[in-house]
């Protein structure tokens, strides 16, 4: 069960028309004015609403007047480590819990139509949800005859692993679409789901980990169903599909395993059209035979950046196949490396080098070398052109020397700019 892809929205006959699309709305002048609220117009729920709600005529801009102020002010209650169940009026003088109820007699004072929905949440793929009966309350909306979910207390920032409250303004929850809100949010009642059909508990548990980046990248995973990825010869591979520009914020994932941190190597695919997006492949290899976790990322700044997506992994082989991949380097335009993508190669062994370049007009390629530890340059032809514009190059021959080799590009006839490099031993 895929929720993206396998449901459809339950939606009010005679009032739909089409689904709402917050991508590129501009919300800054409705945020400015709940980030401004003075204290004085927060004395009572009614006052509170009708400061943040009244200069607005579409219910649009009075829910997210709402949310960013209840985001902005309500922290979670970590004295008893729950999110607190209390009263609109308690919450708005202690600041703490009630975040649902809040949200919902705001809307209620400003007559637009919200109600709270409880049930459970997952966090982690080892979550679990068998022994909990309600951990969580959120809201639901109906706009212009779609159904949307609301959830105050996940957009206002998150427990970090010391317990204590982080701020961190999250847009993704609100008002989002129901086949997005089912990768983490269960409903006691399945008919508040709004998907039809409506996902199990069962199906619930074994759905993919996502987090708000992987929607807001525009990911799709391809060839893994579930949260849990199982191997039986160490190898991991599967593709992944971004149809959001990526706006120089690169995947980046992470394979944990015994405690430690092992890399994966995840490079754009050749011949995808472009038009619709990028396509990558995700290659990791485990250490070991056990468990792990793989995490994707979308990264922002530098090695910076929130999780994407996480899957349990599972090896029944015996790590014999495990190998590291070959370490890159940053340059101003894209690649694939397609072989030899492991790091550690072996003397005297012939080889054939071969390698992508992306988003470069034909005559702005530069010359393309393979680096001895002698310094001696050996160019790579030019091997084919594809139709999204990428050029492959490519070179055979046989590595005569121990040491670093190191790929990359002569520009202005002396400066070589690396773009990967190698364990010759």
């Amino acid at each position: 069960m895929d929720p993206k892809s396998k449901c459809a929205f339950v939606i009010e006959e005679g009032e739909f028309k089409e689904n709402l699309n917050l991508i590129g709305h501009d919300f800054s002048k409705v945020d400015a004015h709940a980030r401004a609220t003075p204290k004085s117009e927060c004395d009572s729920v009614e006052k509170l609403s009708k400061h943040l709600t009244s200069c607005w005529e579409d219910h649009l801009d009075k829910l997210r007047s709402i949310y960013v102020w209840i985001t902005e002010h309500i922290e979670f209650d970590t004295d008893t480590g729950n999110l607190k169940d209390c009263s609109a009026e308690e919450t708005l003088k202690t600041r703490k819990g009630g975040f649902s109820e809040l949200f919902n007699e705001l809307a209620k004072q400003a007559g637009v139509k919200a109600w709270k929905i409880k049930g459970k949440t997952r966090s982690d793929p080892d979550d679990s949800i068998d022994c909990k009966e309600s951990d969580h309350t959120w809201n639901g909306t109906i706009y212009k005859g779609e159904y949307l979910l609301i959830d105050c207390a996940w957009g206002a920032g998150r427990l970090n692993e010391k317990s204590k409250f982080e701020k961190h303004f999250e847009p993704f929850y609100f008002l989002t679409p129901p086949t997005h809100f089912i990768y983490s949010h269960f409903p006691n009642d399945p008919k508040e789901q709004y998907l039809k059909p409506e996902v199990t508990k069962e199906e619930f548990l074994c759905l993919t980990h996502l987090k708000p980046s992987f929607f807001a990248a525009g990911l799709d995973i391809r060839d893994i169903a579930g949260n849990v990825i199982t191997t039986h010869d160490d190898l991991i591979s599967f593709e992944i599909l971004r149809s959001q520009p990526d706006e120089g914020k690169p995947l980046h994932a992470v394979l944990h395993w015994d405690k430690k941190e092992h890399e994966v190597l995840i490079q754009r695919k050749v011949g995808y059209d472009a038009a619709s997006g990028k396509a990558f492949k995700l290659q990791t290899t485990c250490p070991g035979s056990g468990e792990g976790k793989l995490e994707i990322y979308v990264l922002f700044e530098g090695n910076k950046g929130p999780l994407a997506a996480s899957f349990k992994v599972v090896n029944k082989g015996d790590g014999k196949n495990h190998c590291q991949f070959v370490k890159t380097f940053k340059v101003p335009f894209g690649f694939t490396i397609h072989e030899p993508t492991q790091i550690n190669l072996k003397c005297d062994k012939d080889y054939k080098f071969g390698f992508s370049v992306f988003d470069l007009k034909e005559e702005e390629h530069p010359e393309f070398s393979l680096l001895s530890p002698e310094k001696k340059l050996v160019k790579l032809h030019k091997a084919s052109r594809c139709d999204d514009g990428s050029i492959t190059y490519e070179l055979e021959t046989k590595l005569v020397q121990k040491g670093e080799w190191k790929l990359g590009c002569l520009k202005d006839g002396n400066h070589f700019d690396l773009i990967a490099q190698y364990h010759v031993e």
